[in-house]
């Protein structure tokens, strides 16, 4: 079983309409790396989430995401992000 936490951040940019736009998603290896990595992408694009989750990859099942950090405009509800 190959279950384990998994840390990833999504990069969010601005259509010209005002709407977030979700970058692809990238995975770090740890907590730090994925605030850090965050952090970065939200200079470059605007704004970034990191987040994590614990689950099996070759079942595809994940528990909750749970938000590490949120940094530049990033929107208001990220479930439908996160939820993927």
């Amino acid at each position: 079983m190959a279950t384990g936490a998994y840390f990833v951040v999504i990069p969010f940019s601005s259509a010209e309409d005002g709407e977030f736009v979700a970058g692809e998603p990238f995975e770090a290896r740890t907590p730090t790396g994925a605030l850090f990595k965050a952090r970065v992408a939200a200079l470059n694009s605007g704004g970034a989430v990191a987040f994590s989750r614990t689950g099996d990859s070759r079942l595809g099942e994940f528990g909750d995401a749970v938000v590490l950090g949120s940094f530049g405009a990033t929107p208001d509800d990220l479930a439908p992000y996160l939820s993927a």
